[in-house]
């Protein structure tokens, strides 16, 4: 295996910084293909107004949420990305809420991933 390095401009911290302040820099909400326009909610995407509601819900509930964030896991003896609709922490438990319905899950879900999940429900964004 050889590893190479990439050349670096000397101006690579100050185009880096730039990025990161104009907000161009992210894992969350990434748009695909045929996504509509991602729906803006302090300073947070999400892919329908249903996602949306429900952090805003999480929010008023003081919960540790991750909406629409990109994660890596082994999927059928591969690597794999996948992006859940919410990854959820309330009082030390872990939950990954997916919001069915409309646009929601055009990509594929989380349908594979058991690993540490006790109970699945599923319920209509409607």
């Amino acid at each position: 295996m050889q590893v190479g390095i990439n050349p670096v401009g000397e101006t690579w911290r100050k185009e880096l910084w730039q990025a990161i302040k104009e907000g161009n820099v992210t894992n969350q909400g990434v748009k695909f293909n045929k996504d509509p326009d991602p729906i803006l909610w302090e300073n947070l995407r999400f892919r329908s107004t249903p996602e949306m509601k429900i952090a805003e819900a999480l929010d008023r509930a003081g919960v540790f949420f991750l909406p629409n964030c990109r994660g890596r896991l082994n999927e059928d003896q591969k690597r794999v990305n996948k992006e859940p609709d919410f990854i959820v922490c309330d009082a030390g438990k872990w939950g990954i809420l997916e919001v069915d319905g409309g646009l929601s899950h055009r990509r594929g879900g989380l349908q594979k991933i058991t690993v540490g999940i006790v109970c699945l429900r599923r319920t209509e964004s409607t």
